[in-house]
């Protein structure tokens, strides 16, 4: 990833391995839910980290569950031409 890359998580083995091995040199590059259970978190996340900051790379790790959840931001990225990756 580039180095200015902001990364969304959401919950269970994703988030942990993210943060065991993902590293940021710059603020405000890693959003993560952490221990509360938000399944569904990191595309919403990402997408609003990306309206915040349009000229920075924006990734989600998604997972099955999770992705399921995330079809109404899918459709407002196509819409508002707001370019993240999942």
């Amino acid at each position: 990833m580039p180095p200015r890359a902001m990364v969304s998580t959401d919950i269970g083995n994703i988030n942990s391995v993210a943060n065991s091995y993902l590293r940021f040199e710059k603020p405000r590059s890693f959003f993560a839910p952490m221990s509360f259970g938000n399944c569904g978190y990191a595309f919403p996340a990402i997408i609003g980290a990306k309206l915040a900051a349009p000229g920075r790379p924006a990734v989600a790790y998604v997972g099955d569950g999770a992705w399921g959840m995330s079809f109404g931001e899918i459709l407002t990225c196509v819409r508002e031409k707001i370019p993240v990756t999942a």
